[in-house]
């Protein structure tokens, strides 16, 4: 490993853009927790709020999760964990072993490392983690929601500041810098990182997008096409920051009671809102309740909307979550079943 510079230049424009962003979000003078792999993303990452640490009085704890699919992955591990102790960072180091790496358990391990940043957090009594999503994970993840299929919430992307379960929140910084302008500065601050050889495995729909789309658009299409996506994010970004504004004013006007496990919402009011209004209400509720939206995509919001806004009065379904919702006589029920 490279040996850390005791400061990392704090003058940088790099820097100053992950500043800029901390800032926006009220982040200074308090602890963050910094989800670390060793890859080059996430090194820049601890790198630079590491050079931030006096400028904002920040108190940083690294977490890092080994999830053995790879036989580097004791090694990254012990990287990570000298890299903290030269810069004198407090580091969470845990192991989840899975059997081996396929689409199904790469899901189920997003929700591990979540509930072990969540954890770590808790434990080191941090309000924030900070993640080292960049510019081309922004694009690869619009890129990823287009093909599935997805709205303008979708198509928004990450947000560079988020709520991360119910007392958490997630910061972003790097959503505007691009990978290879994050490894040059990394060279520059003499700096190394690890490789991770699955990010090059295509058998997975991210690095297909990655390694094969991509560099089809940009040869044959748009030299610009990352930048073009991007553009499109920030746009669909204003739009969903309009819709959910307006949804948040409807839900707390057309709600009839509040409850726990029980909403009832006045149909008359809700036949008068624009349709994407009418959608995103129901995801300002099921995000009010903390109703789980995991299986929730934009076929099951649309069944919502249409159920709030069609003539008829009487409806009965289910929806993923064991959300059960009934219309009957001018109200629209939702209620969560045991």
């Amino acid at each position: 490993m490279s040996k850390v510079p005791a400061n990392p230049t704090s003058s940088t424009a790099f820097l100053d853009r992950i500043a800029a962003c901390l800032l926006r979000a009220g982040i200074e003078e308090t602890r963050v927790v910094v989800a670390v792999s060793g890859g080059a993303d996430s090194t820049a990452l601890l790198l630079a709020l590491y050079g931030l640490r006096d400028r904002l009085r920040l108190k940083l704890t690294a977490a890092h999760l080994d999830h053995g699919w790879r036989s580097e992955s004791a090694a990254d591990a012990e990287w990570v964990a000298r890299l903290c102790t030269v810069l004198s960072v407090d580091v969470v180091s845990r192991r989840h072993s899975e059997s081996m790496l396929t689409p199904q358990t790469e899901a189920a391990a997003r929700t591990v490392r979540r509930q072990f940043l969540a954890e770590t957090a808790a434990a080191v009594g941090a309000a924030w983690i900070a993640t080292a999503h960049t510019a081309d994970d922004q694009v690869e993840t619009v890129l990823h929601r287009l093909l599935r299929g997805t709205g303008p919430r979708g198509l928004a992307g990450m947000s560079a500041v988020a709520p991360f379960g119910d007392h958490l929140r997630i910061v972003r910084p790097m959503l505007d810098v691009g990978r290879s302008e994050l490894e040059q500065w990394l060279t520059k601050q003499n700096q190394s990182w690890r490789t991770d050889l699955t990010n090059s495995d295509t058998r997975y729909t991210r690095n297909r997008i990655r390694h094969t789309l991509l560099p089809l658009l940009r040869e044959q299409f748009n030299p610009q096409v990352d930048a073009a996506v991007l553009r499109l994010s920030r746009q669909c970004g204003e739009l969903s920051a309009v819709a959910r504004t307006a949804a948040e004013e409807a839900v707390a006007a057309a709600r009839l009671d509040l409850h726990r496990e029980v909403v009832r919402l006045d149909v008359s009011m809700l036949t008068q809102l624009p349709r994407p209004v009418l959608r995103e209400l129901f995801v300002v509720v099921w995000a009010q309740q903390q109703w789980p939206e995991q299986s929730m995509g934009f076929n099951e919001w649309e069944l919502l909307a249409e159920t709030a806004a069609a003539s008829e009065n009487k409806a009965r379904f289910q929806l993923p979550g064991g959300i059960e919702v009934t219309r009957d006589t001018g109200v629209l029920r939702l209620s969560r079943g045991h």
